[in-house]
C-alpha cells in the first residue's frame, strides 16, 4: 500500500508525532525549495543526525533538522522496488566523504585501536583502510593510510584509539598528537 504525501504546514516548528509520522510515511516532502518523493520509510541516520532520502527529478538526502515545515498529506507514493537503500546510502555517505577537504595520514594502529576505529573514522571507511592496508606486521601493527579532514578534526579521532596507534605521516600531527597526549599525561600525574 502506497504510504501518503507530505504537504508543507504552519506552524514551522515540527511536533513528535509529525516527525515520527514523516519517518514512517516519508513520501513527498515539500519545504521552501524543493518537493521530494521519498523512497524510504523511515531516513537514514549518521552519527545522531537522521537524513530523508527522498526524489524528485533525482535522488537526494536532506537533513530531517533542517525540515522547517512538513503535515501528511491524502497523495501516495510507491517506492520503486529496484532502490536498494543501503547500496544508495553507502554511495551518499563516501560520496560527501570525497567531497571534503582532507589530507593524507600514514598511521600504525593494532589490537583495541583496530577495534575504535569504526567508531573514529567510520565502519565503511575504517573497513575499507584495513583492507588496503594488508596484512600486519610480526608485532601486530597494520599500517594504514587515512583520508582526514583537517588536524583539529584528525587529533580528535586518533585519540580515541588510544595507545593503541601511532601516527607516522604527516610530522606536524604526530608533533601536535605528541603534545595533547603530553599534555594530559602531566595533568594526571
Amino acid at each position: 500500500m502506497p504510504a501518503p504525501a507530505l504537504r508543507p504546514c504552519r506552524p514551522a516548528s515540527l511536533t513528535l508525532n509529525t516527525q515520527n509520522d514523516a519517518r514512517r510515511h516519508a513520501d513527498e516532502l515539500r519545504n521552501d525549495w524543493r518537493i521530494a518523493n521519498a523512497v524510504k520509510r523511515s531516513p537514514c541516520g549518521k552519527a545522531g543526525v537522521w537524513y530523508l532520502v527522498a526524489r524528485a527529478a533525482s535522488i537526494r538526502t536532506y537533513r530531517v533538522s533542517r525540515i522547517l515545515e512538513l503535515a501528511i498529506l491524502p497523495e501516495r507514493f510507491e517506492r520503486p522496488d529496484e532502490f536498494d537503500l543501503a547500496a544508495y546510502w553507502e554511495r551518499s555517505v563516501a560520496a560527501y566523504e570525497d567531497s571534503l577537504p582532507s589530507f593524507p595520514a600514514i598511521v600504525r594502529i593494532r589490537g583495541d585501536g583496530l577495534a575504535r576505529l569504526p567508531n573514529a573514522l567510520g565502519p565503511v571507511r575504517a573497513r575499507e583502510a584495513i583492507t588496503a592496508a594488508g596484512d600486519p606486521d610480526e608485532e601486530g601493527w597494520l599500517t594504514l593510510e587515512l583520508r582526514l579532514e583537517d588536524f583539529w578534526n584528525a587529533e580528535l579521532m586518533l585519540l580515541q584509539l588510544g595507545p593503541h596507534a601511532e601516527v607516522l605521516e604527516p610530522v606536524e600531527l604526530r608533533r601536535q598528537i605528541a603534545d595533547a597526549t603530553r599534555s594530559m599525561a602531566e595533568r594526571y600525574r
